[in-house]
């Protein structure tokens, strides 16, 4: 099984290959990680053109083609791409967030062929990720939240369009302290509550949102912003919920037993 994070930029970046020399990750047998450098290697610059398939250099085709049949040969291969979409700032785009987010699923999945993979995609409202861009002044992203426009929801859809034959686990890492541990147990294969302590000081500085001190709720404007994508967050998990071929995992739905917190 081939788990692939499509990594939305800004949430937890390099997550998963900061628990690549745990102790439990290296006493699993049949499980790889593919390090950022494999990826670029293998993938990258494949998966990022706009030209056909078939005008890919045989060199890269049988390269991508040794990848999947060593990864038949085990249980669980992870690949986790930050900024696989595009960069932060995509998801403002007056018209599409992410405008290329269907062209690199599509061209991904088939150079994967008949690889048994899995696209998991982790996702927090609006109003969170926005809080967690970094490279954006305070006014900035103040403004953003009131002129934020992006569906997740319209996102899967394309993601489901790019790639119909595959499916999709969205996760929803609104409260990332609920669902982590089980989104790891899922990328990897193998019991992660031994990686507890360390998966906690990997995501910690993630979890607070730069700017969530900074949201002025006497300002009528920003707060009639937020309140709207709050409700356009609950809209896109309600939309996804329903969608073909796609698992939507609620922080609601996990036992507090496996929160970290």
């Amino acid at each position: 099984m081939l788990n692939f994070h499509l990594g939305v930029p800004g949430l937890f970046p390099e997550f998963l290959q900061s628990l690549a020399e745990s102790a439990p990750v290296r006493a699993a047998e049949h499980l790889h990680i593919v390090h950022p450098t494999e990826y670029q290697t293998l993938f990258l610059e494949a998966v990022n053109s706009r030209a056909g398939i078939w005008l890919e250099s045989a060199e890269t085709l049988k390269r991508i083609a040794e990848f999947a049949q060593k990864a038949a040969a085990l249980n669980t291969v992870a690949i986790s791409q930050h900024n696989f979409f595009g960069r932060a700032a995509d998801a403002l785009r007056p018209r599409k967030a992410f405008p290329l987010a269907q062209s690199r699923v599509e061209r991904l999945s088939g150079f994967l062929g008949t690889c048994d993979m899995t696209f998991h995609l982790a996702i927090a409202s609006q109003v969170e990720y926005i809080l967690r861009m970094r490279r954006m002044s305070e006014s900035d992203r103040l403004k953003a939240i009131c002129d934020a426009q992006f569906s997740w929801s319209e996102l899967v859809f394309r993601i489901r369009r790019g790639a119909p034959d595959r499916h999709l686990v969205v996760w929803d890492f609104d409260l990332p302290q609920a669902v982590v541990l089980p989104f790891v147990e899922v990328m990897l294969g193998i019991r992660a509550h031994d990686m507890k302590q360390q998966i906690l000081e990997t995501i910690l500085p993630g979890t607070i949102p730069i700017g969530s001190g900074q949201i002025d709720y006497s300002n009528t404007t920003l707060e009639m912003a937020v309140a709207r994508l709050d409700e356009r967050y609950e809209l896109d998990l309600y939309d996804i919920e329903r969608m073909d071929g796609v698992t939507l995992v609620r922080h609601e739905m996990i036992s507090p037993d496996l929160h970290l917190w």
